[in-house]
């Protein structure tokens, strides 16, 4: 039997981030990671930094294999480009990096050490090796397909992506990260240079059959080829959430569904709610104030909600005719800017429209006269 006052299931960037600052503060720490240290984990993956991801956490810019400035959505022939700055990582060295962080401030890694069950009553965890370990407090931070959330948690929601990387010559080194979407696909292909390779990937609520049809086609189109392909579910929906499950157990990142809704986002989510989760056990923030990013991601889910409501050639035809409407959805989906509210046109106003697109149809006479 062991004893630590906190233990953290997971080593990426929610349990990381945790762990670091739980032992920055004094605390006896315990990571269990399922990978081994040498080689460390390979996780294929979009790996993307957006601007609110780097300013919280200004050293991740440290790991960055490539930055983009611009961010190319496309969908058929039409393509709308708008500044998002966007740093590239690798997965498999930017978690070891945060995991070394953890270490060097003082917290203790189980490499290779797999869960088989948690008591949240009797605060007790055991490992598949047999070995018993107390804890006081508990951060599950494994991942969206980690045992350990699943025996506190349930089943949750999630829907199927693919990844993996390809050689796109010197598109590897483009400045623009590229968003392809499909009429029929709830979801997006992306295309994220990596310095040294592309990073390429499809992912949605569409059935997993249509989505390798789809990625298929583009990399066809593309004249791509991918290697070290991956797949796995990504969660989906935010209002089943529950954070709190048991007396000071908590999880965080992907295996509490922190992901953003609307892009897909997690490094950003896992990170900062594995640092308010520490700040939860330590005293030094409220559970009624975790996450601090709910309500952004309940309404980021409604904005997602809505586009697929309306299909994706009429959202996406309604951003290009409104460039405010394209800065709105950036800011909003990357940058964490709310939207404005906009009232209902009144009918003045309607007319008034239906005036100015009848004056733009060839033929049509502004002052009435045929």
């Amino acid at each position: 039997m062991r004893n630590y006052s906190h233990i953290v299931i997971g080593g990426g960037p929610a349990g990381a981030t945790a762990a670091e600052h739980l032992a920055v503060s004094g605390q006896k720490v315990l990571v269990i990671e399922k990978s081994v240290a040498h080689p460390f984990r390979e996780k294929p993956c979009g790996g993307g930094l957006g601007p609110i991801t780097t300013k919280l956490f200004p050293y991740t810019k440290s790991q960055g294999v490539h930055t983009t400035s611009k961010v190319a959505m496309s969908l058929g022939k039409d393509r709308i480009e708008a500044s998002v700055p966007i740093v590239m990582v690798d997965r498999d060295k930017f978690d070891f990096y945060l995991l070394e962080r953890a270490m060097r401030s003082g917290a203790k890694v189980f490499f290779g050490a797999t869960v088989k069950s948690i008591d949240t009553k009797a605060k007790l965890v055991v490992l598949t090796n047999g070995q018993r370990i107390d804890y006081k407090y508990l951060i599950c931070a494994g991942g969206f397909t980690c045992p350990s959330s699943k025996m506190v948690e349930g089943e949750k929601k999630n829907v199927p992506l693919i990844v993996g990387k390809a050689d796109g010559g010197k598109l590897n080194a483009s400045d623009t990260a590229e968003i392809i979407f499909f009429e029929k696909l709830n979801g997006y292909a992306w295309i994220f240079p990596k310095g040294k390779f592309l990073d390429v990937g499809i992912g949605g609520d569409s059935p997993l059959s249509l989505q390798k049809e789809l990625l298929e086609k583009l990399l066809r189109e593309r004249g791509l080829k991918l290697y070290d392909r991956a797949g796995w579910g990504l969660p989906f929906e935010v209002d089943t959430i529950e954070p709190v499950i048991g007396s000071g157990a908590m999880l965080a990142g992907d295996a509490a569904g922190f992901v953003n809704p609307a892009t897909g986002e997690g490094i950003r989510y896992a990170m900062q709610s594995g640092l308010e989760a520490a700040e939860v056990v330590l005293g030094k923030r409220s559970i009624e104030d975790y996450p601090s990013f709910l309500e952004t991601l309940c309404r980021l889910e409604v904005s997602r909600d809505k586009i697929i409501s309306q299909g994706m050639r009429k959202s996406f035809d309604a951003m290009k005719a409104n460039p405010e409407l394209v800065s709105e959805t950036i800011g909003f989906f990357f940058e964490d800017k709310e939207p404005p509210e906009r009232k209902p046109m009144s009918d003045e106003q309607r007319l008034e429209a239906y005036k100015k697109i009848s004056e733009s149809i060839p033929g049509n006479n502004s002052k009435g006269e045929q």
